[in-house]
Order: structure tokens, then C-alpha cells, then sequence
């Protein structure tokens, strides 16, 4: 009995963690969204720029 309630307590605690860290990944890729429509947003009222790193062609 008290191994069952601990392994469910266990399965509980790690289902939370997992929720927390999706919740922490979405988070993180809005603020990198809004990161890049500023950057977008001040690139087109600059007008164009040279590609840093290449990727862009």
C-alpha cells in the first residue's frame, strides 16, 4: 500500500515537472517571436540590410 502511494506521488511529481518545463519551452519561444518581429520591425524601417551570419540570401 504505502509503495503504491509513493510510486503514484512519484509519477505525480514528475508529471508537474514535465507540465512546468513545457509551459517554461513556450514561454521562452514567445519571447524569442517577439525577439525577431521587433528586429523585422526595425530592419524594414531601416530598409535593407546586409545578412550577418550568411544563412540569409
Amino acid at each position: 500500500m504505502l509503495v503504491e502511494m509513493l510510486g503514484l506521488l512519484l509519477v505525480l511529481f514528475a508529471l508537474g515537472i514535465l507540465v512546468f518545463w513545457q509551459f517554461s519551452a513556450i514561454e521562452k519561444r514567445d519571447r524569442v517571436i517577439r525577439d525577431l518581429q521587433a528586429e523585422l520591425r526595425l530592419a524594414g524601417a531601416s530598409g535593407p540590410q546586409q545578412p550577418r551570419d550568411g544563412l540569409m540570401s
